[in-house]
């Protein structure tokens, strides 16, 4: 499985809407960081047809370190969750089924 990195998403942002890299990388950089400072403040960001990004607060635990099996605690902390939207859920299962290339819906 392959990796895709914000190069690589800048590079088809500058392919498909005939900008400029630098421009393209400075746009896939403002929506990443707008995502992550809605994020800091307990924001929860929706992408029409993509899926949604929120926190998700686990509660402090009691861990156990798989090497030597001593129990650790485990702090409580706030995590980033994706669910993604049943436009999408629907484009991969599709793509998975070999109905089509995956791109469109």
């Amino acid at each position: 499985m392959a990796t895709v990195t914000r190069t690589e998403l800048a590079e088809a942002v500058s392919r498909e809407m005939g900008l400029p890299q630098r421009e393209a990388r400075a746009l896939v950089d403002m929506l990443t960081e707008e995502i992550a400072a809605r994020l800091e403040v307990g924001e929860e960001v929706k992408i029409h047809g993509f899926g949604s990004f929120g926190l998700r607060v686990k509660a402090a635990r009691t861990g156990r370190n798989p090497r030597t099996l001593e129990a650790a605690p485990v702090s409580a902390r706030r995590v980033v969750v994706f669910r993604a939207s049943q436009v999408l859920k629907n484009r991969i299962a599709l793509s998975l089924s070999g109905g089509g290339d995956g791109r469109r819906v």
